[in-house]
């Protein structure tokens, strides 16, 4: 059987947007070299077993089949019979032709319900998100951040889980919390207790002021355990939610991602950023994979940077460092209710107010960046 371009266009649309959300299982007598028979197009043919594939299981059971060899000779093929002018005439059809004729009308079936989906979806990604824009409105995020840096044994991870809120024409608002795992080998790396414990950070945004509870820098007042992060102190880079630095949910960033992809094929864009805040602490070139839905909505961001700096060591001398990490970022549940509300004003107290050294008085410790959170700026 074989598929035109459009037919198998479309297909590859389904099988892409099923990707790492759906199983997929294809049962086929044709090695993967005679498939061009079926995708006459060599390029979208290798696409195809690219998505089937990757990250999959390939069972062969054998060329010989185990009707054949099971059927006793003597068995005759299945008739149907129809009315024709001759009554009483019935006409022998093989079974194996009833199957494919079985099988031709449920790809059709299939590839008119694809070819429906896909004219009902958005134009682009950015209509598709500015579409969603609603007050009362919002997107739930799960975040696995995974880190490697100079010193430290093995690989950091840190999860953060919540909500964001829209407004008339943004994302505005926020409610997300922060959990870093860290080993004993870890710790010891640190020179922290073994009985030391990552803090929870808690992060919340409302209006213009991000309230952050957790943050460990500094001695806040009896009573007081959010700070106010407000004019001109931030927490984390503009548009920064959890770890990551690439703010999909506005309509510019989003548009950039898309222009600047490197590779982009339906569903998946991938690229490079680059960066220039001037904070040593933050990466200038950010590579990423954005996956988006049949809704052309982002369902998954994966970002991944190298920052180069240098840190004391015990002896307060300045030493190379470096951080490596990957940032899965994943979108579920838009169009959900979110209500983010900031916390009792008895206990906050503002970034400003406290009595520590700015951060960029001095270089940022192996021990705080060891929280794998967003830094604040000053």
């Amino acid at each position: 059987m074989t598929l035109d371009k459009k037919g198998a266009k479309l297909l590859f649309r389904v099988l892409t947007e099923r990707v790492e959300t759906n199983s997929i299982a294809i049962a086929s007598n044709a090695s993967f070299s005679e498939w061009t028979n079926t995708f006459t197009d060599p390029r979208l043919c290798a696409a195809i077993v690219d998505r089937f594939t990757f990250g999959g299981n390939i069972i062969e059971t054998g060329t010989t089949s185990y009707q054949l060899a099971h059927t006793r000779p003597s068995l005759t093929l299945a008739r149907i019979s129809r009315s024709s002018r001759d009554a009483g005439r019935t006409r022998s059809l093989p079974m194996k032709r009833l199957v494919v004729i079985a099988a031709a009308a449920g790809v059709a079936t299939f590839l008119a319900g694809a070819g429906q989906a896909q004219a009902a979806a958005p134009a682009d990604p950015v209509t598709a998100l500015k579409k969603q824009f609603s007050p009362g409105r919002g997107v739930r995020v799960t975040e696995t951040t995974t880190s490697t840096i100079t010193g430290i044994t093995g690989a950091i991870t840190s999860r953060t889980t919540g909500v964001i809120g829209f407004g008339k024409s943004s994302a505005v608002d926020y409610d997300l919390v922060s959990k870093t795992k860290l080993t004993d080998r870890q710790k010891a790396d640190a020179k922290l207790s073994q009985d030391y414990e990552p803090p929870i950070i808690h992060a919340v945004r409302v209006g213009r002021s991000t309230y952050v509870q957790g943050f460990t820098w500094g001695t806040a007042p009896e009573g007081k355990s959010w700070i106010r992060f407000s004019g001109n102190s931030h927490w984390g880079s503009d548009g920064q939610r959890g770890s990551q630095f690439v703010d999909v949910l506005n309509p510019a960033i989003l548009q950039k991602v898309i222009t600047k992809a490197a590779v982009a094929k339906a569903g998946e864009y991938r690229g490079t950023l680059t960066f220039h805040n001037g904070y040593p602490s933050d990466p200038d070139k950010i590579s990423f994979r954005l996956l988006v839905n049949r809704d052309q909505l982002p369902v998954r961001l994966i970002t991944e940077y190298t920052v180069k700096t240098k840190l004391p060591n015990e002896d307060g001398k300045l030493v190379k460092s470096t951080e490596h990490s990957i940032i899965d970022t994943r979108y579920s549940d838009w169009g959900i209710k979110v209500t983010v509300a900031k916390p009792p004003a008895r206990e906050i107290v503002d970034f400003d107010d406290l009595d520590w050294p700015p951060i960029d008085q001095g270089p940022i410790s192996v021990t705080d960046r060891i929280q794998v959170a967003p830094l604040p700026k000053s």
